[in-house]
């Protein structure tokens, strides 16, 4: 039987809603947190930069990434990291 183990992070956050830019930060330092301990795997909450809970599509679309946006780059670099 195999001895290797992989540590896996689960992250719970206080999201601000409508708020990317402070739930990205917040979010990226739990993620540095994660790593220096040792995780290899980080599971974030669903719609942690935005929020869960809008009026309208329109609240949300106003407030979507993209794949080229700063935030998925700063997160594509903490996923490599």
């Amino acid at each position: 039987m195999s001895k290797d183990f992989v540590r896996i992070a689960l992250l719970h956050m206080d999201v601000e809603h409508g708020k990317p830019g402070r739930n990205l930060a917040t979010l990226l330092e739990l993620v540095g947190r994660a790593t220096a301990l040792g995780a290899r795997i980080i599971c974030a909450p669903e719609m942690c930069l935005t929020g869960y809970v809008h009026k309208h599509q329109a609240a949300i679309a106003s407030l979507a990434e993209t794949n080229d946006s700063p935030a998925a780059a700063a997160l594509s670099a903490a996923a490599v990291a």
